[in-house]
């Protein structure tokens, strides 16, 4: 099998009303795959069962797949390229786009967009709309689910590092790579900026950012020197500072809640050049005991909550896959770090 390139986004794939898990990545070099799952009483083992290498907008960054939302109750995927392009899929029981009904996907081209994000927003009549944030172009896009038409089309003057939406709350976060989270609210009548979640910064770097907590009420941010900050989101305040023990740019893998209903924040220092890079498992206080186990090495760094009544690192290990269902969301991959 030849190279793919390096995998740039990654979303797990499930039915509501069935055992049938999966998941799909996309690369550096434009393929698109998915993977299921098969599980017996004494293995569990990935399978792929499908693989393309999709048709993306002009360059070498116009080909990469750089984000994918699933929508699990429509069985659609949404895929964005680097640049310029970006496709929803129609998806059968086994997670293989599907040859009919023609067509089996949608695609649009945008002129100077280069997506960060891809989301699935709230349910309308015709499907959940289609949501894409620009990286330099700083644009926030607003398509119909069923022929991706443009709707709205809003340049909020940002760089953007990052992005998150919570449908629920008709909200959306980006990384504004000048200061820190920014909030927009979206609705059919327009997109507006609601506040910041400004936090020190050494440099204009992109951080990636995550909803969390109940009703989204918390922005989870990584930085340029080593610290997770959790912030509130009605008042910009901080609800905690997760010291990750480095002084170096730390990135938010994902956000979440354990089985149990625990907090968890998973995050990794962004060196691209270190031959191995740990993920750090954090885990609210007072909830229960973290069940997941993998083998385990201290790190050699020190990481704490700056309160004291908050967030509890857990545990270590080094790059290890390591998938963690938290309800219907994954906390994290491999390596968690002490």
């Amino acid at each position: 099998m030849s190279y793919r390139g390096p995998t740039q986004a990654l979303a797990w794939l499930y039915h509501p009303d069935s055992l049938t898990k999966g998941l799909v990545f996309g690369t550096g070099f434009g393929w698109l795959c998915v993977w299921t799952l098969d599980e017996t009483e004494t293995e569990r083992k990935f399978q792929e069962v499908y693989c393309v290498r999709l048709q993306g907008g002009p360059g070498s960054s116009g080909r990469e797949i750089v984000s994918l939302a699933y929508d699990a109750l429509k069985s659609q995927l949404a895929v964005a390229h680097g640049s310029v392009v970006i496709h929803v899929f129609n998806l059968n029981r086994q997670f293989i786009p599907e040859s009919r009904p023609d067509p089996a996907f949608t695609s649009i081209s945008i002129p100077d967009h280069h997506p960060v994000g891809i989301f699935f927003g709230r349910e309308q009549a015709e499907g959940r709309l289609v949501w894409s944030v620009g990286r330099d172009d700083g644009r926030i896009i607003m398509m119909s689910n069923n022929r991706l038409l443009i709707e709205q089309d809003e340049a909020t003057g940002l760089a953007i590092g990052a992005a998150c939406i919570s449908p629920e709350q008709d909200t959306l976060v980006v990384d504004d790579v000048a200061q820190g989270p920014s909030l927009f609210r979206l609705s059919d009548d327009g997109i507006a900026f609601l506040k910041n979640l400004p936090i020190p910064s050494n440099g204009e770097i992109p951080r990636s950012v995550q909803f969390h907590l109940e009703s989204s009420t918390a922005v989870v941010t990584g930085s340029s020197h080593g610290r997770v900050y959790i912030l509130d989101r009605p008042t910009a305040a901080e609800i905690d500072i997760l010291e990750t023990g480095k002084a170096s740019p730390v990135q938010v893998v994902d956000a979440g809640r354990d089985d149990g209903g625990a907090a968890i924040i998973v995050c990794s220092h962004s060196d691209e050049h270190a031959r191995e890079n740990e993920l750090q498992l954090w885990k609210r206080r007072g909830a229960e005991t973290f069940i997941g186990q993998a083998p385990v090495r201290i790190a050699s760094t020190t990481a704490s909550s700056r309160s004291g009544t908050t967030f509890n690192v857990l545990l270590g290990a080094f790059v290890f896959l390591l998938a963690l269902h938290v309800k219907d969301q994954i906390v994290g991959w491999s390596q968690p770090s002490v």
